[in-house]
């Protein structure tokens, strides 16, 4: 607890600095250095994504500190309050964005979460540090079926390109090296224009002892995966 309060503090006072959506004879913002270590690229290839529409609940935002607050908040209020944020920068140098992963739950064959056993059967810990542990918790009484994390990139330069397919350890490792409880998002003050784009992650296990295997391509569709979480109506069009 006490590592989770002292990095959300100097979260705060790193964005403490306005930062401003230049001009053409300006220099781009860059990623302070103390936030280096949080620092993502492109995001792997997943398994569905949507970009959000220009009039959405998230993008009609007066900057990407609100954006990242109100995306945020549309998540906390469907059950995703485990979230870990991420400085996008493909350089490690220009800060082009800010990224949030939710952690990986199970659902059904539709989409929807599993209400039983949705996350792991204990309460997230942020000092774990073994992924085997990690995946037995989640996985304790063998449950076999659909797992489901979601990444959405708020940026204001081009979109991200996706690299290669994730494994599950992988993903999980990703959660695990964001920043907890989220930036000062009220001292985000990057102004518009700003692109929001979901990227769903499925994996699947087919028996209660078999691997954890990537869903290269979901017959679902992003926005479909936005929907059956319930996320649509908070992120989709006004």
């Amino acid at each position: 607890m006490r590592c989770v309060c002292l990095l959300f503090l100097l979260l705060s006072q790193m964005f403490s600095v306005t930062f401003r959506w230049p001009q053409s004879d300006e220099k781009r913002p860059l990623v302070p250095a103390d936030l280096k270590r949080f620092v993502i690229g492109d995001p792997p290839q997943a398994s569905a994504r949507v970009a959000l529409p220009s009039n959405s609940r998230i993008l009609r935002r007066e900057s990407l500190g609100s954006a990242a607050q109100a995306l945020s908040d549309a998540l906390n209020s469907k059950g995703y309050a485990d979230q870990k944020w991420f400085i996008v920068s493909r350089n490690g140098i220009a800060l082009e964005g800010i990224a949030v992963m939710t952690r990986l739950e199970r659902i059904d064959d539709s989409g929807k979460p599993v209400v039983a056993e949705r996350f792991s059967q204990e309460p997230f810990a942020p000092d774990i540090t073994s992924l085997t542990e990690y995946l037995k918790r989640l996985l304790a009484n063998g449950s076999k079926g659909r797992y489901r994390s979601f990444f959405f990139y708020l940026t204001f330069t081009m979109g991200p390109r996706q690299t290669a397919p994730p494994r599950v350890e992988e993903m999980n490792r990703v959660f695990f090296a964001g920043a907890s409880g989220g930036p000062a998002f009220e001292k985000i003050e990057v102004l518009l224009p700003i692109t929001c784009t979901a990227y769903i992650y499925g994996f699947e296990r087919k028996t209660a002892d078999g691997q954890i295997t990537f869903i290269s391509n979901d017959a679902m569709s992003g926005q479909a995966h936005l929907v059956a979480a319930d996320l649509w109506a908070q992120l989709g069009s006004e």
